[in-house]
């Protein structure tokens, strides 16, 4: 006996699971893009001033991470 599945029924419900999973990529790859422009400002921070003192180096490249998950939370964390 051959099996109907439920969008056959419902026709929107294939174009919502669509859309759902779009916005999933899409959030996905932002939150990739995000990660990278933070790495990339850690990491030209620094070479261009920090780049043989450790300690100070330790302490901008932590603030900097909290700067940019502080951001992340307030702007751009889904509701």
């Amino acid at each position: 006996m051959r099996r109907i599945r439920r969008s056959a029924f419902h026709p929107g419900l294939r174009s919502e699971r669509k859309n759902e999973i779009r916005s999933d990529v899409s959030a996905r790859v932002g939150s990739i893009v995000y990660a990278l422009v933070m790495v990339a400002v850690i990491v030209g921070l620094d070479v261009a001033v920090f780049k043989h003192r450790f300690w100070e180096r330790l302490i901008a490249n932590v603030g900097l991470v909290l700067v940019f998950a502080a951001f992340y939370m307030r702007f751009l964390r889904r509701p």
